[in-house]
């Protein structure tokens, strides 16, 4: 491999890369978090505390002093280390500004890998649908979450594009045991992923949005609202919080899982956008890869 062009890189960056390739080993991680939990620490210590051989610890303990992130100092024959608190507030800084300072990650545009579908989850869905659709002409399918206000509102949105992409033969609702709202961080997500507001329906809570097609309607519902005309419908249930804390649905005809973490517990922090990315994308690539076999299956 080719020298590298520092040229061609900012200051910054090539400081990153420094310290990132210094970190690539795990028996630097392991030195550095026992010397973040000491004021100091011996070679011969860190013999003990990495399970190394002592020629090969002074090697790892030079690479990290050689960045700075190292104090030390000799004691008759034992060198005594400890973290630099200044380097470490820098570095801590530095990393952090690589994953913070940069733009919002998008929903990606590449299908999820196949190992990450849950086909132990989708193809039992997949089945009823295409059973359903078979005998009937069409299939119903309601997203179920407690709230109906994030996950289950995600499901709905992306559902009713793959639907009208894929030429479906399905309905596609969501609601909940309790009407809230959709939270605007749901509203945020579909917008970041390339959906746009048309609308805001009759209430404020509410959200018409379009990703080129027709618009759906996101608002907070009981699973029983008017609103939602399904008959013999499969309930998605995508609450995370397993078959004993998601509302059970007298009406339908099935009731199976497709469930997702929710990403309010990460409301009100740094990582709250990131969460509602990741949960909608998740939800989108299942779905693409759900609606995908259904078409298949429908064409066979």
């Amino acid at each position: 491999m080719g020298a590298t062009r520092t040229d061609l890189y900012s200051a910054k960056d090539l400081e990153i890369a420094t310290l990132a390739k210094v970190l690539g080993h795990p028996a630097r991680i392991a030195i550095v978090r026992h010397l973040l939990r000491c004021t100091s620490c011996i070679t011969g210590d860190l013999t003990e505390a990495v399970g190394l051989a002592q020629p090969t610890v002074s090697q790892h303990l030079k690479e990290l002093r050689a960045v700075g992130l190292l104090r030390g100092t000799v004691t008759g024959a034992s060198v005594n280390y400890c973290i630099d608190p200044i380097r470490w507030a820098q570095m801590t800084q530095l990393m952090g500004d690589l994953f913070a300072d940069g733009p919002v990650l998008q929903a990606p545009c590449c299908p999820a890998p196949a190992a990450l579908v849950r086909w132990d989850v989708l193809e039992p869905i997949a089945q009823w649908i295409v059973k359903k659709a078979t005998v009937s002409g069409f299939a119903d399918v309601v997203f179920i979450c407690t709230h109906n206000s994030r996950r289950s509102q995600m499901a709905q949105a992306w559902a009713h594009v793959l639907v009208e992409q894929l030429h479906l033969p399905l309905r596609v609702w969501s609601g909940g045991t309790e009407a809230t709202s959709c939270h605007p961080n749901t509203v945020d997500a579909l917008v970041r992923a390339g959906f746009s507001v048309v609308g805001h329906g009759q209430s404020p809570d509410a959200a018409i949005l379009s990703y080129g097609g027709e618009p759906v309607h996101l608002f907070s519902k009981r699973f029983d609202d008017p609103s939602i005309d399904a008959q013999d419908f499969v309930a998605l249930m995508t609450c995370s919080d397993a078959d004993e804390n998601c509302p059970f649905i007298p009406q339908a005809a099935a009731r199976l899982p497709l469930r997702y973490d929710d990403p309010k517990a990460f409301d009100g922090t740094d990582q709250e956008p990131f969460a509602y990315d990741a949960t909608s994308a998740a939800i989108e690539a299942e779905l693409r890869a759900l609606l995908g076999r259904v078409s298949d299956l429908l064409n066979a």
